[in-house]
């Protein structure tokens, strides 16, 4: 199990709670689980020349400079607590690559730009149900739609209200269903993600054959 505090203060308390652990450089080993922490401003808005290097010298003749979505990067101070982050919970899912978008909003954009870049790479989405945030899990669906991705989203069992269950985290901590369920709807979420990826790949050499025969009757 990861635990990712908001920060340090948080990520101690959370080792106490879990009857101690050995520190590493930046998490805490407690046992079969982990506790890491964010802390601060982790994230910055992108300059204007991380959209266009163009705009790496601007004038006042190039203002207003808008670009939507607007995008952030990590602070060169946070960038090892971002990167041990990910890498914990890349082990945890057994050394898959991990992406965290931050923000359920730029979800849509941000799978399609992992899609052009690794377009044979299947993609899962996991997709809590964040109370008062109903349509966070509406971002995923727009994802999964544009690039074939597998969503997870926890279930949980039917004796438990959705008022006090809504995020993996519940399923794990919370939830009679526990720890395992997290990886299997998970792995089942992947599996999804192959089947999907493998029928846009199949369209695609159907809509490829279709256009080269037109080719060949011109």
């Amino acid at each position: 199990m990861l635990y990712i505090a908001e920060k340090p203060e948080l990520a101690r308390a959370i080792v106490e709670a879990l009857g101690g652990g050995e520190k590493r450089r930046e998490y805490y080993e407690c046992g079969a689980d982990r506790v890491t922490w964010c802390f601060g401003h982790m994230l910055e808005l992108c300059q204007p020349q991380d959209y266009d290097l163009a705009f790496k010298k601007w004038s006042l003749t190039d203002l207003p400079l808008f670009f939507v979505p607007w995008r952030k990067r990590t602070l060169a101070k946070s960038k090892e607590q971002f990167a041990v982050i990910a890498a914990t919970v890349s082990q945890i899912f057994n050394d898959v690559p991990v992406v965290a978008t931050m923000d359920a909003a730029n979800l849509p954009v941000v799978a399609a730009a992992f899609k052009e870049k690794y377009p044979d790479k299947e993609q899962v989405i996991f997709a809590d149900r964040t109370l008062g945030k109903e349509n966070d899990q509406d971002h995923a669906k727009q994802a999964a739609e544009k690039t074939g991705a597998g969503i997870a989203t926890p279930r949980f069992a039917s004796n438990e209200k959705t008022s006090d269950f809504s995020t993996s985290n519940d399923l794990a901590a919370k939830s009679e269903l526990g720890k395992d369920a997290v990886t299997e709807q998970c792995e089942a979420a992947v599996e999804t993600a192959k089947g999907r990826s493998a029928e846009i790949a199949r369209k695609k050499d159907q809509e490829k054959t279709r256009s080269d025969k037109g080719l060949v009757r011109e």
